[in-house]
């Protein structure tokens, strides 16, 4: 499967129809779309979902749970972009598929 997520995204405008431009920083790739049986990774996928929209977690109904359907990609190859290109001067935050986080920094940092 393949998948795209835009981080930031702005139009450009100027004077002149063709000078139009995008600033933006986006991520495509492509992985194996696996469907999560586990209750407990269910919850975690959730709880990150849920965590980034600012909303409850850990607490789910467990018949809500049992018939709600989780997708975990693993991750198989993936790209970034960005107009203007990036200077490295900003932090990368990595979720792993499991819950668990790290801050990395740009390469030769």
């Amino acid at each position: 499967m393949s998948f795209d997520a835009v981080v930031s995204y702005s139009l450009v405008r100027q004077p002149k129809a063709c000078d139009y431009t995008a600033h933006f920083k986006s991520v495509v790739g492509t992985g194996r779309a696996v469907v999560v049986e586990d209750p407990a990774e269910k919850q975690r996928g959730l709880d990150l979902i849920m965590g980034h929209l600012g909303g409850p977690t850990s607490k789910y109904d467990e018949k809500v749970l049992a018939v709600t359907c989780v997708v975990r990609v693993d991750i198989e190859e993936m790209t970034g972009k960005s107009n203007p290109p990036w200077q490295g001067d900003e932090l990368v935050f990595v979720v792993d598929s499991v819950g668990g986080s790290e801050t990395l920094t740009a390469p030769g940092d």
